[in-house]
């Protein structure tokens, strides 16, 4: 048995809570099972218990024999002084804080072993889901709360992860919107590289050179403008760029870090670099808090209007005439656009709205997600064959997280679909 299985049975008060008694014979009530701690210290904070008659208030602590207090040492941490409950499934050894022993509470005979026995089914599973096949038999409003649960998640953990690099930043946000959309315009497949090309440049270079063509900034620090070339504007632009170099001291990255491989020609690392480089150099871009329900398409036609003005070079190089049935083929295509709402903006409002403590943008942040159409990829596809059809961003941003953050790490009784079928 996993003390992971102890922690959610405790937490879910799947006992029978009307009839515990401590090891030593005393009655208890639990008033507050406490929160949940994912952090180092004891595993539920501010919990409540009643024994005897006498209230008792701190935290609780979980393992599976008693004796793993003084294996993890816990009788050296002062943060489990204030430990009120020690809730085990074996008692095997008692357990003392200055020299008080600490009230304890055994499972081994309250468990419900059928409960147990589908939750190790479950854990062992080897299916592309652990409840592969049951999932079906699952009702659909559980599926979709789920769903819902699992986009506040990824949200939730997105603007930490954000808070975290606005830490690193120092508080400089169209810089944390620069890089948000650098990593959306990598995709998986270039994301590192435009990860270290916004470590060697800020987007204030591309406001404070109005004269440079924006794309000489990108392509020359990705290291594409290396090498003298007879054409034309490629000539331009490393006449450009060794002027720039010398100006703010950029160090070239190594080109063959970038993949070409897979990817279509709209997709090729020029050509995104060419069209982040023009996104970036107007101020519009940027302006996300203004991004509503109703205008997000009026944004998307923002963003082709701005890319409209790159060099017709790039479309033939490329031969993007054959690539697109659009005259303007240096547009950004729709799936590229609903990829960097998807990644960027939204993660970036989402996050700004607890920052600001706006409840409104947080709502309208939901909204847009059921208005974008989902992304299409394997795994969504893998859904879509359990029955789990992907009809906007919002169900695919869910599974995505669904799967990645749930399934794969087998966290069944965190789950409501998991816990569907192991309370059925």
């Amino acid at each position: 048995m996993k003390e992971h299985y102890l922690h959610q049975i405790w937490l879910l008060k799947r006992l029978p809570m009307h009839q515990l008694k401590l090891v030593d014979g005393r009655e208890l009530e639990v008033l507050k099972t406490g929160w949940h701690n994912h952090e180092s210290g004891p595993d539920f904070f501010n919990g409540s218990i009643r024994i005897d008659g006498i209230q008792w208030n701190g935290n609780i602590e979980i393992h599976i024999k008693s004796s793993d207090w003084y294996v993890h040492k816990h009788q050296h941490d002062l943060a489990y002084n204030n430990v009120i409950l020690h809730v085990v499934l074996e008692d095997d050894q008692p357990v003392w804080i200055e020299n008080t022993r600490l009230p304890t509470l055994e499972l081994k005979s309250l468990i419900d072993y059928e409960h147990l026995q589908k939750f190790e089914q479950l854990e062992a599973s080897k299916t592309w889901i652990p409840c592969a096949k049951g999932i079906d038999d699952v009702v659909a409003i559980h599926k979709v709360n789920q769903i819902e649960s699992a986009v506040i998640q990824r949200l939730n953990r997105k603007a930490a992860e954000l808070h975290a690099r606005f830490d690193r930043i120092h508080g400089d946000v169209k810089q944390l919107q620069f890089e948000l959309f650098a990593i959306a315009m990598g995709s998986k497949i270039n994301v590192m590289p435009f990860i270290e090309l916004t470590q060697r440049i800020s987007v204030n270079h591309f406001r404070k050179s109005d004269q440079t063509p924006p794309e000489v900034f990108t392509l020359g620090i990705a290291g594409f403008l290396t090498q003298n070339s007879e054409e034309t504007y490629l000539k331009q632009l490393n006449t450009e760029w060794k002027f720039v170099q010398l100006k703010f001291q950029f160090v070239p990255m190594e080109n063959h870090a970038w993949k070409f491989f897979g990817l279509r020609p709209p997709g090729y690392p020029p050509f995104r670099l060419t069209q982040f480089a023009y996104l970036m150099t107007d101020p519009r871009t940027l302006e996300w808090n203004e991004i509503s329900v109703s205008n997000y398409k009026q944004y998307f036609n923002l963003l082709n209007t701005i890319t409209a003005t790159i060099p017709g070079y790039w479309q033939n190089h490329f031969q993007l005439e054959k690539e697109s049935a659009s005259k303007h083929a240096v547009h950004l295509s729709s799936d590229l656009k609903t990829r960097l709402m998807i990644n960027a903006i939204l993660p970036f409002m989402w996050w700004w709205s607890q920052y600001q403590n706006d409840e409104k943008m947080s709502e309208t942040v939901l909204e847009l997600l059921q208005n974008l159409k989902s992304e299409k990829n394997q795994l969504l596809e893998n859904w879509k064959s359990l029955g789990m059809q992907s009809k906007s961003a919002f169900d695919s941003q869910g599974l995505i997280e669904l799967k990645n953050e749930f399934c794969t790490q087998k966290k069944c009784l965190d789950c409501k679909i998991g816990m569907s079928l192991l309370n059925r």
